[in-house]
């Protein structure tokens, strides 16, 4: 149904200035206001409770109330309605000061005619019903949206941008937005947020008029989500494709080791044991079984060897892998071990013990004086609010092994290299880079995670989460 007529609350002390309002609205039409009158902040707060007022005309002096208190009562007063000022006040800086908390119009007695007036009133309320439907709808829209002044300032903030910042809508307003925006293109920062975390976002400017100023209007999407997609995307399609290369390598090298250590042997069976001839052929063998290693784990990064897979109780796989490494530690490496874990996985014994022994070795490189290597194993149930869930983990059960050091660490430009394949820190000749490439594989083909936490200096831990089969 149309309204009828507007009414307006008359917030006015005076009662000749009020008779003069009335007179000046009612000769613009006489059915189009209808004006409601109080003289006191008491009876003008318990009038503004109304829902039918459509706008108030306030004046500032009031017996109880004054200047700005009197414009914070009533635009904190529920349900929020337009005001609009008409004060005997000529004060522009109390003016701005209105306008920027939130008054729609700031007037001066005597100096409006009742034209004006009516098109102010009918204006308030038109912006006033605009800009709430603009903050119902940025309050519900996903992506953070912030306006700022031309200087950068922030003058407003939905809960999205609270949520993206990590900042109170109180911690956010007046700081200074300090990206650089371009109304003509998309710009992608990165967001260091008020709780140390990084987000990747991509920012939208628009220039808009802002409380009667020149503002932009910024909508920020978080898209780290999304980046992170995208690269674990690029990266399946990078090992995809550089394991069908380094998988037919493989086969073929393979085959040529299989001749070069065939005639190694027979050879060695008709030279004379101690002499240099071999000597010579015992380094060949040797080489050729390293050779032979290394197509073994090309084979398993590639998936091309995807061993038997059964249900295994990891524990002995584990303790025998210890027991194994134990042997050939330095005696300045300690080793603690804590083994608590009953469950069993569906997977490849040869693979688990592979799993291990990779992740142990690159950690007692990592030990050049003494330290320590600890090794636990334990049962773990993930629920659906658990942050590694975020990480792709479905809720369940898990065994949980985790291999800490007290070695170097890696350096954080490095941290996210460690899982490429023939990537390797070490030396010429004492690492194939193939290692944590195998880990991370075998990992991912048992749907599990792997999660690698270190600070330079202070050594690394690698935790592998592997599903357990239902007890």
């Amino acid at each position: 149904m149309t309204k009828l007529h507007t009414r307006i609350l008359l917030v006015e002390d005076h009662d000749s200035d009020a008779q003069l309002l009335c007179q000046m609205l009612s000769g613009i039409d006489t059915g189009l206001y209808q004006i409601l009158r109080a003289d006191t902040l008491k009876d003008g707060m318990d009038q503004c409770r109304r829902p039918d007022i459509d706008v108030i005309l306030l004046d500032l002096g009031l017996p109880d109330s004054q200047g700005m208190d009197t414009v914070t009562a009533f635009l904190s007063c529920p349900p929020p309605k337009p005001v609009v000022i008409m004060t005997g006040i000529n004060d522009e800086q109390i003016a701005a000061r209105a306008v920027q908390m939130g008054v729609q119009n700031f007037l001066v007695k005597g100096q409006t005619s009742a034209t004006v007036l009516s098109w102010i009133l009918r204006d308030a309320i038109t912006r006033f019903e605009t800009e709430k439907k603009f903050q119902l709808l940025v309050t519900q829209n996903a992506d953070a949206i912030l306006i700022v002044s031309r200087d950068g300032e922030v003058v407003f903030a939905n809960p999205a941008a609270e949520i993206l910042f990590k900042k109170r809508w109180g911690d956010l307003k007046g700081t200074v937005f300090g990206f650089p925006v371009d109304t003509n293109a998309i710009s992608e920062v990165d967001i260091n947020r008020a709780d140390g975390t990084l987000a990747v976002a991509e920012i939208r400017a628009a220039d808009i008029i802002w409380k009667d100023s020149d503002a932009i209007l910024l909508t920020i999407r978080d898209v780290t989500d999304r980046k992170k997609l995208e690269a674990e995307l690029a990266q399946a399609r990078k090992m995809e494709a550089l394991g069908l290369l380094a998988g037919g390598v493989a086969h073929d090298f393979n085959n040529i080791m299989m001749v070069i250590l065939g005639y190694a042997e027979l050879s060695r069976d008709q030279a004379k044991e101690g002499s240099d001839l071999m000597e010579n052929l015992e380094k060949i063998r040797q080489a050729g079984q390293r050779a032979q290693q290394i197509v073994e784990q090309i084979l398993t990064f590639t998936r091309q060897a995807r061993g038997e897979f059964k249900p295994v109780r990891i524990t002995p796989v584990v303790k025998e892998a210890i027991q194994f490494l134990k042997q050939s530690l330095p005696g300045h490496i300690t080793v603690v071990e804590t083994i608590e874990s009953d469950a069993r996985i569906m997977g490849d014994p040869a693979q688990i013990h592979q799993i291990v022994m990779n992740i142990c070795t690159n950690a007692v490189h990592a030990m050049e004086t003494d330290g320590t290597l600890s090794v636990s194993l334990k049962d773990i149930i993930v629920e659906e609010s658990d942050c590694i869930t975020g990480e792709g983990m479905s809720p369940g059960t898990y065994i949980e092994l985790k291999i800490t050091d007290t070695g170097t660490g890696i350096p954080p430009h490095i941290i996210g290299e460690i899982f490429q394949p023939y990537f390797t820190t070490k030396c010429v000749g004492k690492g194939s880079g193939l290692g944590l490439a195998v880990v991370h594989g075998i990992v991912e083909h048992y749907k599990g995670k792997i999660r690698v936490e270190s600070r330079a200096g202070l050594g690394s831990q690698f935790t592998v989460y592997l599903p357990a089969l239902p007890a």
